[in-house]
């Protein structure tokens, strides 16, 4: 499978624990989890008790005298992090949309039912349940696989247009190919690209922090430092020259990018036109010789000869391969077939035999 998705699942025997583990595996050793989960995460049918537990990123939660279903009407809003995070950031509606307000209201439609949690391991939250802070959506990276969890079973009514609907398709389609390691999707990345003489540099990361300057490896090995600008999404960008063709190299102390840069005319797309003229000093210089296939003066193809050092390598209708005899002995290596004492009582035998067969 590409990715596992259990969307509202109860455990209830149905899969053995062996296969749950074996799933749990399957994530650790670079697969991919979607779980979207309802009132069932926190029974005892809960995937969290099952050997699956291990790889998810919360487990239900319930407080004192509270049970871990909460109900009532809430919006989806997207975290600081979430906004720099590609599966959610600029979500048509977000309430961290560019120019917003940082205590804007979401503008999509609310949802009535989510799961308490407590986020373990290593799982950002991109998504939280109203102002309350409670993580909605999590995701995290398990081994070398990764995992996605959707603590609310009411995407449902986005796609319905419920209260205004949302983004319940972009939203997922990004969460699955993050799942998928869709390389535009990446959180942590490094890419640069070169257009008409110019390297745009791009680097994401889900890291506040100002970036860092940027080593900058031209195909001549010249090294130079940029600063990046800070861009939204979690992006900095940088734009610099890059007329000398070749590969560059860009690196911000953690990631490598290359792009490379082609001549605006090389020589081999300046003129496609076939001219015999170029070649004429190489021709003079190794006696070599020109036909055109096809020529009316000419055969279709020219006989091939094989010509000795110093001697015309062209004449009509034929052209010459030049026999230089050339070579370099290297080594020489010799086996007997057979050690002398055997070789000797053999070689006895087939004469012994040859005589008596002579004498019959």
């Amino acid at each position: 499978f590409d990715l596992i998705v259990f969307d509202r699942f109860a455990n209830r025997g149905i899969l053995p624990p062996a296969y749950l583990r074996n799933i749990a595996d399957y994530v650790r050793s670079g697969g991919a989890l979607l779980l979207s989960v309802g009132p069932e995460f926190s029974g005892p049918t809960s995937l969290a008790m099952t050997p699956l537990g291990q790889v998810l990123p919360a487990r239900p939660a319930a407080g004192p005298g509270q049970s871990a279903v909460a109900e009532g009407a809430f919006r989806a809003r997207v975290t600081g992090i979430g906004a720099r995070h590609p599966v959610t950031e600029g979500l048509t509606g977000s309430n961290l949309a560019p120019g917003a307000p940082p205590e804007a209201d979401p503008g999509w439609g609310r949802w009535y039912r989510y799961l308490r949690a407590d986020a373990r391991g290593n799982g950002v939250t991109v998504m939280e349940a109203g102002r309350d802070g409670q993580p909605l959506l999590l995701l995290d990276r398990v081994g070398d696989g990764r995992v996605a969890l959707l603590l609310s079973d009411h995407i449902w009514l986005w796609s319905r247009g419920h209260d205004g609907g949302g983004p319940q398709a972009e939203l997922l389609r990004r969460a699955a190919h993050w799942l998928m390691r869709e390389p535009e999707l990446e959180e942590e990345d490094l890419t640069a690209t070169i257009e008409r003489g110019r390297m745009h540099v791009v680097r994401r990361s889900l890291d506040p922090a100002a970036p860092p300057e940027l080593t900058i490896t031209a195909p001549d090995g010249t090294v130079t430092r940029q600063a990046m600008t800070r861009d939204a999404g979690g992006r900095a960008t940088a734009d610099l020259p890059a007329e000398l063709p070749g590969v560059w190299q860009v690196s911000d102390g953690q990631r490598n990018a290359f792009a490379a840069a082609a001549a605006a005319n090389p020589l081999e797309v300046a003129d496609l036109r076939a001219d015999g003229a170029r070649l004429q000093p190489v021709l003079a210089a190794t006696g070599g010789g020109l036909r055109w296939l096809g020529a009316n003066t000419e055969p279709a193809l020219p006989e091939l000869r094989r010509v000795g050092p110093g001697r015309d390598a062209h004449g009509s209708g034929w052209v010459g391969l030049r026999r230089n005899g050339d070579h370099t002995v290297t080594g020489i290596t010799a086996t007997p077939l057979l050690p002398p004492w055997l070789a000797l009582p053999l070689l006895l035998g087939l004469v012994v035999m040859a005589w008596r067969r002579e004498g019959r």
